[in-house]
């Protein structure tokens, strides 16, 4: 009936009036995204040490950034 399948996720969202909607969000293959961005820069040479610790450094930065916009003096 919500069109669901294995895998995707129901959100249920309260709205005013004490109302609730279901939403479904499909699940995305990650093959789906596959050439969806053009990569960052050619390095042949990474481990998948060095990429984990680039990834982990890009997202630090990512979730510093956003809680700087929060906060408002």
């Amino acid at each position: 009936m919500l069109g669901a399948e294995p895998g995707d996720q129901v959100v249920f969202v309260y709205g005013e009036n004490r109302e609730v909607t279901l939403k479904v969000r499909k699940k995305d293959s990650l093959l789906s995204l596959f050439g969806s961005m053009p990569p960052k820069r050619e390095q042949k040479d990474m481990n998948w040490e060095d990429i984990r610790k680039e990834a982990r450094e890009q997202w630090l930065a990512s979730k510093q950034k956003k809680e700087d916009e929060r906060c408002t003096f």
